[in-house]
């Protein structure tokens, strides 16, 4: 990632790109956790994982945090790219790579089908019939409806849900980076937010598909807008975090963390995987925590609990990364960075082995030990395929 003038990390946080670029793996390194809490949540079985990824570290999942440091990752780069190359090149650029992801959906969509030709494998996707594979919902209504939702993404494995969102996301990209440019980031801010509150009301779905269902695209977009402007405004904000005002900001937005963290683990498991009750705490009545928990953190629509929770969580890690990076990046930067930096590759991967592991049935019971060696071995899989570059010049990154 190409830095920003002026902007000044920790030199061993960031690495040589060609063009003598640089890259700052303090946010591969969060993508890479958020890539890790997605497929480890994704897997839908409980493993030793399940305790810290499943809403238990703050009410907040894997996500949350792609579509934030996605957002600051474009606001950051195509804020110069804007500069040296000029907006219109800059938003061709944001729409070329929404294109490619739709494809990418596509892709995904036929490569499910094709997996569920293999005799004996049960594959079914989410379609507008109920679930189904693409033959049966041909048989049922038809080639021309089901190319019609395919292509609309109506169509596909419940795992594909983050990327649709983010097609949808990226394709609005470039109206937010001609306003963040032209310096209305505030009216750009009130806008997104002021969408945002209203269909936290309504809680309207407006493009009709399985991920408009899971991640409400017209609230999720001002989480994405947030990151945008973080990124287009990072220097700022980085002065900002490192004054001896941001050292208090910082103290309250750690507090902030700590009492996110406990009421997540005053919460059962919010995906109802039968979580041990030795994960939770019980210092909040059930009553009491179920009425909070629905009125600030429902994940869909992003309550304003869960989108202060995300932002806090987020700052508080990118700033901890920062001062402890060597050791932190010694023990665990070879499996997160490496994932974060090729983290669409790692999730079109990770949706084709989950559908072979849902296949077998040695890990659909509740032996922790053995869904944790399952998740283990999924995740040092993806990992292994990453570093090798495997399909590098088929799957994109």
């Amino acid at each position: 990632m190409p830095a920003e003038p002026g902007y000044v990390a920790p030199p061993s946080a960031l690495s040589e790109r060609k063009g003598g670029s640089r890259r700052d793996l303090v946010l591969d390194f969060l993508r890479g956790v958020a890539i890790f809490a997605m497929v480890s949540d994704h897997l839908l079985i409980v493993s030793g994982f399940s305790y810290i990824t499943r809403e238990r570290v703050g009410v907040v999942t894997g996500a949350e945090f792609f579509v934030l440091i996605s957002g600051v990752l474009i606001g950051h780069i195509y804020k110069q790219k804007i500069q040296s190359l000029g907006f219109k090149a800059a938003a061709n650029a944001l729409l070329l790579r929404a294109a490619q992801l739709y494809l990418v959906c596509l892709a995904i969509v036929v490569g499910v089908f094709l997996f569920s030709l293999i005799p004996n494998v049960n594959t079914t996707l989410i379609t507008p019939w109920g679930w189904l594979n693409l033959k049966q919902a041909i048989q049922m209504v038809g080639v021309k409806s089901v190319v019609l939702h395919t292509l609309l993404l109506k169509c596909g494995p419940v795992r594909m849900n983050v990327i649709g969102i983010y097609v949808v996301l990226l394709g609005g990209a470039p109206i937010a980076m001609w306003i963040a440019s032209k310096g209305y980031t505030k009216a750009l801010l009130l806008v997104s937010g002021l969408t945002w509150a209203i269909n936290l009301y309504f809680q309207a779905r407006v493009i009709g598909t399985p991920f408009d269902n899971v991640f409400r695209v017209m609230s999720w977009q001002f989480l994405f807008v947030i990151g945008i402007v973080a990124g287009y405004h990072r220097q700022a904000i980085r002065d900002l975090l490192y004054s001896r005002t941001g050292k208090y900001l910082l103290y309250l937005l750690g507090a902030a963390c700590i009492a996110f963290c406990l009421f997540a683990l005053n919460n059962p498991d919010p995906e109802k995987m039968a979580l041990s009750d030795s994960a939770r705490l019980h210092w909040i009545p059930e009553e009491l925590r179920s009425q909070i928990y629905t009125k600030l953190f429902l994940r869909k629509v992003i309550g304003p609990g869960r989108l202060v929770n995300v932002i806090c969580l987020f700052t508080i890690g990118y700033v901890l990364l920062q001062r402890y990076w060597k050791p932190v990046n010694k023990a665990l930067g070879w499996f997160f960075v490496t994932v974060g930096q090729a983290s669409l590759y790692v999730y079109i991967l990770h949706v084709f082995l989950l559908q072979c592991l849902y296949q077998w049935s040695l890990f659909r019971g509740d032996d922790i030990l053995i869904n944790t060696i399952a998740t283990t071995l999924v995740l040092l899989l993806l990992w292994y395929m990453t570093k090798k570059k495997v399909l590098f010049w088929l799957i994109p990154r």
